[in-house]
């Protein structure tokens, strides 16, 4: 095909081809008809192997120059579809098995351009990746890209360059501020002016940031003042609960020395119970006397008035009569002897009804000094007090009975010592005064009289002293109640203790924890240029002495429950 000059076209050796397999096809036909004999077999075997080889130079001219080449092309083509885009430095590619080729025709050309184009797209794809990495020094961008494909490609490697020197000194700005801030600088903002940046395009993220940094600096100065007032208060409330707990310790002992006091008092009206129900026995037994003696009295009258010639038996019954008289004149004694002692008992009440008085008079003042708490406290103290009045008037009023029955008792005494010396006068001269005998019998009844009198008397007095002996029950029933309630306010003021003990632990947490933030803001600056020790420096020293007036101070028996 060189020799012929046809290799540069694949056309040519198409046509080439079958215009010789065309010739020796008419010239086996037309050799039988110009030649015979053996010329003719032998020129018909010359033109068949001229056709033989005209047919295998065809077949070979389709395989290398034509299918071959299709083929590797068709290979290049789906290796680039895949993705396969690689920089050579020869010619071959052996990833998609595609070769430059040395044919001059145009299956050659196009498969020399195919690679041209590989290639091409081999260095676009090149840059691109080193772009994509933000690699500006990859050697594959200094290659030079024909075209207006090569000229965007440049400024998009010129724009990416410059845009990612913007973000680095836009990240490093950002990371200088940010390190400063962690340290504790809230002043740390970006100067936009400073930067090399557009500043249209990050004015609104830096503003945002400043503001942010701005905002926080702020805000940690407001924590940092509140944490001090905070302080300031924690202090205050600090001392205020030591003097309230102080105060509740105090209150604690008094109700507990008032509970001792009143089971103390208890006992000794459940005492003095006993003792006026022994009285009240004793006048019980004192008033059947007095009625034993009455019917004595009255007796003798009868027995005077059924004549004189019973005078020797009134003498005897007289002589009866004055041992009578002198062991009632003993019981008359022993009567006002006993109502001096129910004297002494009616003062007795009258005392404990002053120390009860007194008892609930402090037990007010305790019950005002406990504020809202001590109201159930304070309307027991008000019922014992009222007891404690109704008690001594009562115990006034026994008094005055007991005036006006030892009074009678004495009258009584002075009666039974002149009817007794009377007697003895009548029993000397009964004999020579017979006439006297109804002077006698009227002094007789005169003494009946009187004696029941005496027993009237008695019996009211046996009465007031159950009245008395019921009034000191109640009064101790009372007073039972009153030590049941003084043991429930003790036990109550034990838990308010406990409570204030532990609300005073709690506010000495949260003073130490308040020191404990002011130290940790300690540490920001904020953007007026006061620091968190400024703060502290204010506030420290500031909590009142114990027992002064501050703003969480109050009255020592202040309850917290």
């Amino acid at each position: 095909m060189d020799r012929l000059g046809i290799s540069e076209s694949i056309e040519r050796k198409v046509v080439t081809a079958v215009g010789i397999q065309f010739l020796v096809t008419v010239g086996i036909f037309l050799v039988p008809f110009l030649v015979s004999g053996v010329l003719s077999y032998v020129l018909s075997g010359a033109l068949f192997l001229g056709a033989v080889v005209a047919i295998y130079n065809t077949l070979l001219i389709v395989r290398r120059d034509f299918v071959a080449p299709i083929r590797q092309l068709e290979t290049g083509a789906d290796a680039i579809a895949a993705g396969n885009i690689a920089i050579r430095e020869s010619k071959d590619l052996p990833d998609s098995g595609l070769a430059g080729s040395d044919q001059p025709d145009e299956i050659g050309k196009l498969v020399n351009s195919f690679v041209e184009v590989e290639r091409y797209l081999g260095v676009v794809s090149s840059q691109a990746e080193a772009l994509a990495a933000q690699e500006f020094d990859d050697p594959a961008l200094d290659e030079e890209v024909p075209g207006s494909f090569g000229d965007s490609l440049d400024e998009m490697a010129a724009n990416l360059e410059a845009y990612t020197t913007e973000l680095e000194s836009l990240v490093d700005a950002f990371g200088d501020a940010a390190g400063r801030a962690r340290d504790g600088d809230l002043t740390a903002t970006i100067d936009d002016e400073a930067l090399a940046t557009d500043e249209n395009r990050y004015a609104e993220l830096i503003e945002n940031y400043n503001r942010l940094v701005t905002t926080l600096g702020g805000t940690v100065g407001d924590v940092a003042s509140f944490t001090g007032e905070v302080a300031d208060a924690s202090a205050d409330v600090r001392a205020s609960m030591d003097e309230v707990d102080g105060a509740s310790e105090e209150v604690a002992r008094s109700v507990q020395e008032i509970s001792d006091g009143a089971a103390e008092q208890t006992e000794k009206l459940e005492s003095v119970s006993g003792e006026m129900s022994t009285l009240s026995a004793t006048v019980e037994e004192i008033a059947a006397s007095a009625d034993d003696a009455a019917a004595t009295a009255r007796s003798a009258a009868e027995r005077g008035r059924a004549g004189r010639e019973e005078a020797t038996e009134a003498i005897a019954e007289l002589e009866a009569l004055e041992a009578r008289i002198a062991e009632t004149a003993t019981a008359v004694e022993d009567l006002v002897d006993r109502i001096g002692e129910i004297d002494e008992i009616a003062s007795v009440i009258d005392g404990i009804a002053e120390e009860t008085n007194l008892l609930a008079l402090n037990a007010s003042i305790e019950a005002a000094r406990a504020d809202g708490s001590g109201d159930g406290f304070a309307v027991v103290a008000d019922e014992v007090k009222a007891l404690a009045e109704e008690t001594r008037e009562e115990a006034a009023a026994i008094s005055g009975r007991i005036d006006e029955v030892q009074a009678a008792s004495t009258e009584t005494a002075a009666d039974v010592d002149a009817m007794e010396s009377q007697v003895s006068d009548g029993v000397d001269t009964i004999e020579s005064t017979l006439r006297e005998f109804e002077e006698v019998v009227e002094d007789v009844t005169t003494v009946d009289e009187t004696v029941q009198e005496i027993s009237d008397a008695t019996d009211d007095q046996a009465r007031t002293t159950q009245e008395v002996v019921d009034m000191v029950d109640g009064i101790a029933s009372v007073s039972r109640q009153t030590a049941t309630e003084a043991e429930t306010v003790a036990a109550a003021a034990e838990e308010q203790t406990a409570t204030v003990s532990e609300v005073t632990r709690r506010v000495h947490a949260l003073s130490d924890q308040s020191d404990e933030l002011l130290a940790t803001l300690d540490a920001f600056e904020v953007p007026d240029g006061e620091e968190g020790a400024g703060v502290v420096s204010e506030t420290e020293g500031t909590a009142p002495a114990s027992g002064s007036e501050g703003p969480g101070a109050s009255p020592p028996a202040a309850d917290d429950d």
